[in-house]
């Protein structure tokens, strides 16, 4: 026996321990490190990721790297804010690096930059001190990087700027000699959901594999005080399959008591497996215990997930939320495209039977519910009815549970439902047999009537009394009965939606049931006279993915543009190889496949029936109708191309300096004659009434439709932004060379006013511009005339001002900021309102199309609709930051995109649609018909469109996909009587 030997069980390895062992993952760590790639170790806890880090440090360090570690989970508390956040890893840098007095540092150079924000500020240490301070090559590390989520504000940005620490590379060369190493337990998209600002699409997954034999040979040296050493290490990743903890411990327990050895299996059934959690030191087992049962809302679906493990052995991979957590917590592992049991330990540990007690613990009817699965789901007294349902149903609600909890909670629904349709049919008896009661009593008052007047007449006033009191009655219980199936419609929708996780017929049949229920309640088209969506919600997002959403994946390359017909009928796509016209239905209607290629956009003509295509040589006019076109090359780019009012459009000559003006047979109409340098660029302006054009002689030319010149700008030839006021008075101009100046001219080209180093939004009916100091300064936003004058300040926002939204009729405007506000304001600087209750910056605000509502955009996952007088209204609830909130064209719809997920809302705040795409979006078009939605993936080549329906043709729909199935299904059919008609 060694006794300078040990075994590490529990924390980090040091360099020199004798018991580490090296894997894959330690060359491929420090190779992409010391050839300045970003690197990530995101695996479980307790598979030796710090250890790494500490053994790659110290062999970076050795070879010259200047390499530091910093620990976000010791950053502070949950309610650290940006500014001391951020701090703190600088102080360390400063500290660790030994750039300079960490104290002292942050007094100065840190508190002298307070108006730019912290992650800016962040930026700026490393360009500035970290890169020019050391002229060697950087590493640092950052670990425990999952405590990152549990910052109350938002960690995006942290994330994109290592990644334009990469993107800098190629304009500062200092750059390449930096780079980071992420090292935690989480995954890409739990640290960042933005896939255009996420570090990890551009970096080095680190894969942490449980120990090989050949690799654990380090663990031998402490086994050669028993018999047969390689065998028993053998034995110990038999029943540890590797994984770093359980194979110390065990090696550990071996040495520790070789004289007293009998087996592997007896001191892993004696000291890891019987009373684990009271042997479980250092914890490891209940890490894997907590890590599943700490959220409720997912604990029910992750053990429903590994019950289905355990019963069949393993499941095909398939990266859901439910199997990534899983894999997170240590208890499985990927194996041969299936998820498995990680090792023999934790099959023996977290068995069926541990497994079933934890969902017994969960579930508020574990008694009941434990019956019924005993009697193979067939015991009815052990379903739920009443208010034992009503709570289940409502603890239930945004948990994810197993499919036996589903099948329970839906066949307990079944039933009450059953049950409620037969009190109904005996009520509507009994109301047949009073009927009958009260006309043979009429009859007997009749004749009583002719007998004994008086008394008939006490008797008439006390049967009216009696009457009117019955039918009282029976309004007030047909009320109550109307709210109760409104809440059993409601629940059911609910219910359906999670069913359909994991079915198809019989949620949507369960959907088109409760949607026929819903129909019979309401008789009208109106959404807002629904007393419930939630129904409808249910059945649109199943006939949607049972269907399959439409995709538009003609195109064997990346999709270019795409754009919408006037009529909403159409959708033109391109890309490099095709043109495609689709209708809404997904069906491919045209494809042009014999233009010159290299295309750069497209546009429809306002009647629909030619398009205009443009690559960097040839401009052509498509006509849909025989798919013929004219060709008009140029010797120059041709950067857009667009239609006029009317249909014309503009190419440029073949000497490049004239300008020409067609109709859509091609016919020339007449000559822009001036520019004396190759034209780069031409384009409608003033709602099409005027050309813009741009000239390598360095001018920008307005010209009327006629061809008459009416302004020349001079020193000025670019169209980032080249526009008219209403009046004709002004021209306003914004150039692409990024200096941020606005240039305003007359009405004759002469310069009037440049505005300087700021972003801007112009309102041209109003004949105003908005300056937004978004990055810096003091917060307030200011109105400038066309002369560049101020006649109003915006001061109200103790935060930079994010984005700055125009009323339709441009008396009005919307600012919101990063301090949790949106403000309402008038032309005259007033505020009118001040938008609170968002708890994180706002995002963006839109104005609906008649200017008398606001939606807001949040970071904290909502949007909010509020009037235009500034009341809240109603708050749309999301899962990620939302990126964007808008109405539909005609201003009947809110749609909101988070995450990867469009949501569409009616205007009180219910929510009706909802469509799923597997990546981020980069864009969301409603259609001009205010029907339909155009969703556009760029990464994966996806253009989807998405339909806005009412209620019967969501049933019209099902029915039409149901119409196999119920024709061999009659009890179906008879339940879906909307479907008779369609069979």
């Amino acid at each position: 026996m060694s006794n300078d030997y040990t075994y590490k069980v529990g924390g980090s390895l040091s360099e020199e321990a004798p018991s580490y062992v090296v894997r894959q993952a330690d060359d491929k760590l420090y190779q992409n490190l010391k050839l300045g790639g970003f690197c990530y170790v995101l695996n479980s806890r307790q598979m030796g990721k710090t250890s790494l880090l500490v053994r790659t440090m110290r062999k970076l360090e050795a070879s010259g790297v200047y390499c530091t570690t910093i620990d976000v989970s010791g950053r502070g508390s949950q309610n650290i804010q940006p500014e001391q956040w951020y701090a703190s890893i600088v102080y360390t840098l400063v500290a660790n690096f030994q750039l300079a007095n960490a104290s002292e540092f942050m007094r100065g150079w840190w508190q002298e930059r307070l108006s730019i924000s912290p992650v800016q500020r962040f930026g700026e240490f490393i360009e500035e001190v970290l890169l020019n301070k050391i002229s060697g090559d950087i590493v640092v590390f950052i670990d425990e990087i999952d405590s990152i989520l549990s910052l109350q504000f938002e960690s995006d940005d942290f994330f994109a700027l290592i990644r334009s620490c990469y993107e800098k590379r190629s304009l500062n060369s200092n750059y390449k000699r930096l780079t980071f190493a992420l090292i935690g337990v989480a995954t890409p998209s739990d640290l960042i959901s933005d896939k255009t600002r996420t570090p990890f699409n551009i970096g080095c997954a680190i894969q942490l594999y449980g120990f090989k034999v050949d690799e654990a040979v380090p663990l031998l040296k402490g086994l050669h005080c028993v018999e047969n050493p390689l065998t028993v290490l053998q034995e110990v990743l038999a029943w540890t399959n590797g994984q770093p903890f359980l194979t110390q411990k065990l090696c550990n327990s071996i040495y520790n008591q070789h004289q007293k050895f009998i087996s592997v299996e007896n001191i892993v059934k004696t000291q890891i497996i019987t009373n684990w959690e009271s042997q479980d030191e250092p914890p490891h087992l209940k890490t894997i215990r907590d890590r599943i049962s700490a959220r409720e809302t997912r604990a029910g679906s992750l053990l429903g997930l590994y019950q289905s493990i355990l019963r069949n052995g393993a499941v095909p991979i398939d990266d859901s939320p439910e199997q990534i957590e899983l894999r997170l917590s240590g208890l499985v592992v990927e194996e041969s495209g299936y998820l498995k049991v990680y090792n023999k330990i934790y099959a023996s540990i977290f068995n069926l039977h541990w497994v079933e007690k934890m969902l017994n613990n969960l579930r508020p009817y574990s008694e009941v519910f434990t019956a019924w699965v005993a009697s193979n789901y067939q015991d009815e007294s052990r379903l739920l009815q009443g208010k034992a349902l009503q709570d289940a149903l409502l603890w239930a609600n945004g948990k994810n549970l197993s499919n036996d909890d589903y099948r329970f909670l839906s066949a307990s629904q079944e039933l009450e439902k059953q049950e409620f349709e037969n009190a109904l049919a005996v009520k509507e008896e009994e109301s047949r047999i009073l009927a009958q009661a009260n006309d043979t009593l009429y009859k007997a008052q009749n004749k009583a009537r002719k007998q004994i007047r008086v008394g008939a007449s006490v008797l008439t006033i006390s049967l009216i009394g009696t009457v009117i009191a019955s039918f009282m009655s029976f309004k007030a219980t047909q009320h109550a009965q109307y709210v109760q199936e409104v809440s059993t419609l409601e629940q059911t929708g609910v219910a359906t939606l999670r069913q359909f996780e994991n079915k198809q017929i019989e949620p949507l049949i369960s959907a088109m049931e409760t949607g026929q229920k819903l129909r019979q309640l309401v008789r009208s088209q109106n959404l807002s006279d629904y007393p419930t969506t939630t129904p409808i919600l249910a059945l649109q997002t199943i006939v949607d993915k049972i269907t399959e959403r439409t995709q538009l994946t003609g195109h064997k390359n990346n999709i270019t543009d795409a754009n919408w017909s006037k009529d909403g009928k159409y959708i033109a796509t391109t890309s490099l190889n095709n043109i495609s016209i689709w209708d809404t239905s997904g069906k491919l209607q045209t494809e042009i496949n014999n233009y010159q290629g290299g295309l750069v956009n497209i546009r429809w003509n306002p009647n629909g029936k030619f398009i205009l295509s443009a690559n960097l040589k040839v401009a052509q006019i498509w006509d849909l109708s025989n798919k013929s076109s004219l060709n008009v090359k140029t010797q120059n780019m041709l950067p857009q191309v667009d239609w006029s009012l009317d249909s014309n459009f503009i190419y440029l000559s073949t000497s490049g300096k004239n300008i020409y003006i067609s109709d859509n047979t091609g016919k020339r109409l007449t000559t822009l004659i001036g520019h004396t340098e190759l034209v780069n660029s031409v384009r409608f302006i003033a709602n099409g009434r005027m050309i813009a054009s741009t000239s390598l002689d360095k001018t920008t030319r307005i010209w009327d439709i006629s061809g008459k010149s009416i302004a020349i700008l001079q020193k000025f030839n670019t169209l980032s932004l080249i526009q008219i006021s209403a009046d004709r008075k002004y021209i306003v101009g914004f150039p692409e060379d990024n200096s941020s100046i606005f240039y305003i001219w007359d009405a004759n080209g002469k310069l009037l006013s440049k505005i300087p180093k700021e972003n801007f939004y112009v309102s041209l009916n109003g004949n105003y511009i908005i300056k937004n100091p978004f990055n810096g300064g003091d917060n307030i936003a200011r109105i400038l005339n066309f002369k560049g004058q101020q006649i109003a300040k915006l001061k109200g926002h103790t935060q930079p001002i994010f984005n700055v939204s125009i009323s339709p009729d441009g008396q009005n405007f919307v600012t919101t900021s990063f301090d949790n506000t949106a403000r309402i304001w008038d032309l005259t600087g007033k505020q009118l309102a001040k938008l609170e209750g968002h708890q994180d910056h706002v995002t963006g605000a839109e104005f609906s199309p008649n200017g008398k509502l606001i939606v807001t955009a949040s970071a904290d996952t909502t949007a909010r609709v509020w009037n235009i007088s500034g009341k809240f209204l109603f708050e749309l609830p999301n899962r990620d930051y939302v990126s964007s909130a808008q109405f539909t064209k005609d201003g009947k719809h809110i749609i909101t995109s988070a995450g990867n997920k469009v949501r569409v809302w009616d205007l009180s705040g219910r929510q009706i649609a909802e469509y799923e795409h597997e990546t981020s979006l980069a864009g969301v078009e409603p259609s001009p018909d205010g029907k339909k939605i155009m969703t556009i993936t760029l990464l994966n080549n996806r253009v989807r469109t998405w339909r806005l329906d009412n209620l019967d043709t969501l049933l019209t729909r099902g029915c039409d996909w149901l119409q196999d199935y119920l024709a061999t299904h009659p009890t179906a059919r008879e339940r879906l009587k909307v479907c008779n008609t369609k069979i």
